[in-house]
């Protein structure tokens, strides 16, 4: 992997990590119940988003490398969500 490449894959991961979910409204209501509360809760979100996204690049990566179809497969997806 290039460092190009690199720095492009972490640039869209730090997009998806900022994106608002679900997660964010379970941080606004533990907030309100007091500041260490919703701190608590907020390093909680963010432990879970970290682990999920470097299990879910590694294995996506795992099968990438594992099969050349499955790459083609995903390039062709990409390309038609463009579209």
């Amino acid at each position: 992997m290039t460092a190009a490449t690199l720095a492009v894959f972490v640039g869209v991961a730090l997009v998806a990590y900022v994106t608002p979910g679900p997660d964010w409204f379970l941080v606004l209501r533990r907030a309100a119940q007091g500041r260490r509360v919703g701190l608590v809760a907020v390093l909680g979100v963010q432990s879970g988003l970290l682990v999920h996204m470097i299990v879910a690049s590694v294995g996506v990566a795992a099968v990438l490398l594992s099969s050349a179809a499955l790459f083609t497969l995903l390039k062709l997806v990409g390309a038609g969500s463009r579209s």
